[in-house]
């Protein structure tokens, strides 16, 4: 890929230690079960699907995320590893105008709590309107053109991102530290 045509956005993998993140950790085996995506490295446009309110883990569906406010201010021992991604103008374009859309219209979409089910057993199962969130990530990327996986957004998990071998990997740690000073460079 041409370095002058290209931009890069990030993967945010992390656990927090809610108790739905240890039971999907549990139930997975997965170190990570919660997949943000950011459009820039600063992470100030972090977008996933997961709690609106941060004491309730089912008011969920599309958020903006903070890592210094919200859900990771409750849980400042949140772990998490981070990966990029260089794509070019023309997918980023797609990508931020797919955000657009659900951003435009949020509150129509909620969380998919029984496509979790279906991760556990294999098996796709697709709520119009409702995604969770490693399936979002993976369906807005999908929706801009950049194909990363095999199967089907609703079997997406964080493993997937960890395995992918068109991510690099930047960061692996504690996600407390300040943004500026974690230890990756571009």
């Amino acid at each position: 890929m041409d370095n002058k045509k290209q931009k890069t956005v990030y993967f945010l993998l992390s656990y927090t230690g809610t108790w739905l993140s240890q039971l999907i950790k549990y139930a997975t085996k997965i170190e990570y079960p919660h997949v943000s995506i950011s459009l820039d490295r600063d992470f100030n446009e972090l977008y996933s699907f997961g709690r609106q309110n941060p004491l309730n883990p089912f008011s969920a569906g599309f958020v903006k995320e903070d890592i210094e406010n919200g859900v990771y201010a409750y849980f400042p021992n949140t772990i998490c590893s981070i990966y990029a991604l260089d794509i070019t103008y023309e997918e980023y374009d797609k990508l931020v105008l797919s955000l657009c859309e659900f951003k435009k219209e949020s509150s129509k979409y909620k969380y998919n709590f029984i496509g979790l089910f279906g991760v556990i057993i294999n098996k796709p199962l697709n709520r119009e309107n409702c995604y969770f969130c490693s399936q979002f990530v993976s369906q807005l990327l999908n929706n801009s053109g950049i194909e990363l996986f095999d199967k089907p957004s609703e079997l997406i998990t964080s493993v997937d991102f960890i395995r992918s071998e068109k991510l690099i990997h930047m960061y692996t740690g504690k996600l407390n530290n300040p943004i500026s000073s974690l230890s990756f460079e571009l």
